[in-house]
């Protein structure tokens, strides 16, 4: 067998359920870890290896994180691999730089291994763009407004929810891209969750230009 008949058989049978949970958005997904693990015993079978592996590279001003998935055949050295690139977000509170890497790294690699296995990773429909075009072209479903960017802020701050986890929920880069059917559809989500800090707590509630990771609750 060549290493290609080998990773079809891996494709064709590999089992990774998306046991991962996003309490916000209400859907489930899978990690890198979660893929890995299900993965092995197929390694085993088939006799192969794989390795990731992720490099940091320069596009234009900013650093992308570039993973590398290889599945290599231990029988004759053949190998075959994807590629996969996540770019670090310019801020993000409370996470250092070593963390701002690590995130994007994770992401990177689970994406690289999704190409290299033919795995999935699609949200519920709360996360695909659901804005339409009236006859005339125009936008039915328009972004949110500064009055709405700030209520959700306080909404973060008051049930103590993450900023990207309702990027993730959404599918966006940044919250200037949420819609209004998706404003709404978070403040009803929002109103699920108590109010977990006091009204005088003191928390940086900064909003990141972009966030490029999908990071679940932990």
């Amino acid at each position: 067998m060549s290493v290609y008949e080998k990773l079809l058989h891996i494709q064709q049978n590999i089992k990774a359920p998306k046991t991962q949970k996003n309490e916000f958005g209400n859907f489930n997904f899978r990690s890198c870890e979660d893929i890995q693990e299900a993965v092995k015993p197929l390694l085993s079978e088939q006799k192969c290896v794989l390795v990731t592996g992720d490099e940091l590279v320069l596009i234009g001003d900013r650093y992308y994180v570039k993973a590398t998935a290889r599945l290599v055949d231990c029988e004759n050295g053949e190998s075959v691999e994807n590629v996969a690139y996540a770019r670090e977000a310019l801020n993000r509170p409370k996470m250092d730089d070593s963390q701002l890497t690590g995130s994007a790294s994770s992401y990177a690699r689970k994406y690289a291994l999704n190409g290299l296995l033919c795995l999935d990773d699609v949200k519920d429909a709360d996360g695909m763009d659901n804005q339409k075009n009236d006859t005339d072209g125009h936008k039915t479903n328009p972004l949110i407004d500064q009055a709405k960017l700030n209520t959700i802020k306080k909404e973060l701050e008051r049930t103590g929810v993450k900023i990207q986890d309702v990027l993730a929920t959404y599918r966006l880069k940044k919250i200037e891209e949420m819609n209004v059917a998706q404003f709404k559809n978070a403040m009803e989500k929002f109103k699920k969750y108590p109010t977990v800090l006091p009204p005088d707590t003191q928390i940086d509630t900064s909003i990141p230009e972009a966030i490029d990771q999908e990071l679940p609750f932990r």
